[in-house]
C-alpha cells in the first residue's frame, strides 16, 4: 500500500509541475480565455474587458459582451455588441488609421477614424486616439477627465473560444 501511495504522490507531484506557467507572457482571465501580453496591431479579434465613464466610475464588461474584430486588409471593423448602450452596435464598420500632431507637447498620438452610414445620416465619421498598455489596446473617445475609455483585450485564438478561428 505504501508503494501505491509514493507512486501516487509522484505521479501528481509530476502533474503538479506540467501545470506551472512557462511564462510565455500570456494569462488566464476568469472566463478561461487566454489574452495576448503585449498586442502591437490593431488586426485581429479584441474583447471589451472595461470602460471608463469619467465620474460614473470604470465598469467592467464579459469577454463576449462587446467584440470587435480589425481586418487590416479590407479596413473593416466588426463589431459584436450584446450590451448596445455602450460603445458602437452592431455592424460592420469601415476604419483608417492615423496620427495627429499635439502642438503643446510636440508629440504624436495615433488616431483611429470610423466611418459608416446610417438610415438618418449618410457617411458618420468617429475619431478616437488609440494606444496600446499594459496588453490593452485603449481607445479613448475624449479628454482624458471626461472618457469614456474603453479598454479591450485580445484573446489567442485557441479551444476556449471556437468562434474566433
Amino acid at each position: 500500500m505504501k508503494k501505491y501511495l509514493w507512486v501516487f504522490g509522484a505521479l501528481m507531484m509530476v502533474l503538479g509541475l506540467c501545470g506551472c506557467s512557462d511564462g510565455d507572457g500570456s494569462e488566464l482571465d476568469s472566463g478561461n480565455l487566454i489574452f495576448e501580453s503585449n498586442p502591437t496591431t490593431l488586426d485581429g479579434t479584441w474583447c471589451m474587458v472595461s470602460a471608463s465613464f469619467a465620474e460614473n466610475g470604470i465598469k467592467e464588461y464579459q469577454p463576449d459582451d462587446v467584440v470587435v474584430t480589425f481586418n487590416a486588409a479590407t479596413g473593416t471593423m466588426r463589431v459584436e455588441n450584446k450590451r448596445v448602450n455602450i460603445f458602437l452596435k452592431t455592424g460592420t464598420y469601415f476604419y483608417t488609421t492615423t496620427t495627429k500632431k499635439d502642438p503643446n507637447f510636440d508629440t504624436e498620438s495615433r488616431v483611429l477614424v470610423i466611418r459608416w452610414s446610417d438610415e438618418a445620416f449618410d457617411d458618420m465619421e468617429a475619431r478616437c486616439t488609440y494606444y496600446f498598455h499594459d496588453g490593452m489596446l485603449c481607445l479613448d473617445w475624449g479628454v482624458a477627465v471626461d472618457g469614456p475609455g474603453y479598454y479591450f483585450r485580445k484573446p489567442i485564438q485557441n479551444q476556449n473560444w471556437p468562434r474566433l478561428l
